[in-house]
């Protein structure tokens, strides 16, 4: 394990106060595998996803109050569609709704003159349009787990996964939306 590797496991340790033991700590590949690895230490196998459904029903709220949708929107649709990250003035408005700070996808810019006035080389793994709205919620709950969960006061594997999304994030300097469950941390996020 690397360095990163190393100080990434100390901080789930650090926030879920478990030891992950060095052995196991090397067979951690994926998000999903610290998921699975922390719900096993903290004895948590609910797999209850209420706290992603009543941010979903709330988002829903505030886009059909703004004309952006219908309530026929469900968790697999793609989320941008309906809610453009250009449109300044509708994000800044459902960010005040929720009460949450969103993240604005990467839109990756088409030639390098647009990427270098725009000082924005990073490209994104995955495209903006496709993300859906779990993956939206899911990513606005990592981004402000430390609002949202409790720390010491975890109830299920879906609080512990936007956690260790949030962390790995963060931790990284990585976009949240490239933090995906079946994510490598080291082949997929390079994470040595």
């Amino acid at each position: 394990m690397g360095l990163d590797s190393v100080e990434l496991i100390v901080s789930f340790e650090n926030y879920f106060d478990v030891v992950i033991a060095d052995r196991e700590a090397e067979k951690i590949r994926t998000v999903q595998d610290a998921v699975n690895h922390i719900a096993e230490l903290l004895n948590i196998s609910n797999t209850d996803e209420g706290l992603k459904q009543a941010l979903f029903e709330k988002l829903k709220t505030k886009l059909i109050e703004l004309k952006l949708t219908n309530e026929a929107l469900t968790l697999s649709d793609a989320i941008f569609t309906r809610l453009n990250p250009e449109n300044k003035e509708a994000w800044e408005e459902v960010e005040q709704h929720l009460n949450l700070k969103l993240h604005v996808p990467s839109i990756a810019k088409k030639n390098l003159l647009e990427r270098t006035l725009n000082y924005k080389f990073f490209e994104p793994n995955y495209h903006w349009l496709s993300i859906t709205g779990d993956q939206f919620i899911t990513a606005t709950i990592a981004l402000n787990h430390e609002t949202i969960v409790q720390k010491g006061n975890i109830n299920c594997i879906y609080e512990i996964l936007v956690v260790v999304i949030g962390i790995t994030a963060d931790k990284n300097g990585l976009d949240i939306y490239e933090v995906q469950p079946d994510k490598g941390f080291v082949l997929d996020l390079g994470i040595n």
